[in-house]
């Protein structure tokens, strides 16, 4: 305080300077926390924008990471749908073989069965005739 004081009774004088010298003390204190106290909401604030940062980066990485999900199920369900498909036309060939091999198991027999019956199935000018009588 002897040191304020002196500097002080260099400016304004020895007895001014008694009487200031503990106001500017006090305004240098008041400086002082007013100072460490802007530095705090500086870092304060830098913290905080920090972790909004980070929050969002998160959301945004969750949201697509669920954008991917759900189109990951999408294919999945397709994919499922389609091997579905495949299996009900694979057993509609089948069926449909089976009734062509029928189909032609009875048209053999029938051509066999009836030798007057060109091979061709075309109908001739004497089966035309046998078939009128």
């Amino acid at each position: 305080m002897t040191l304020l004081v002196a500097i002080l009774a260099r400016v304004v004088g020895a007895t001014a300077a008694r009487i200031l010298a503990p106001i500017v003390a006090c305004l240098a204190v008041v400086a002082l926390i007013w100072g460490a106290w802007c530095l705090h909401e500086w870092q304060a604030d830098r913290i905080i924008s920090a972790a909004v940062e980070a929050r969002e980066a998160e959301l945004v990485s969750v949201s697509a990471l669920a954008t991917a999900e759900a189109a990951l199920a999408k294919a999945q369900r397709e994919a499922a749908a389609a091997q579905a498909a495949a299996e009900a036309l694979e057993e509609s060939r089948a069926d449909a073989d089976a009734e062509f091999q029928a189909l032609l198991d009875e048209h053999n027999a029938y051509v066999e069965a009836n030798q007057n019956a060109p091979a061709d199935c075309t109908v001739s000018p004497d089966l035309l005739r046998l078939l009128r009588r």
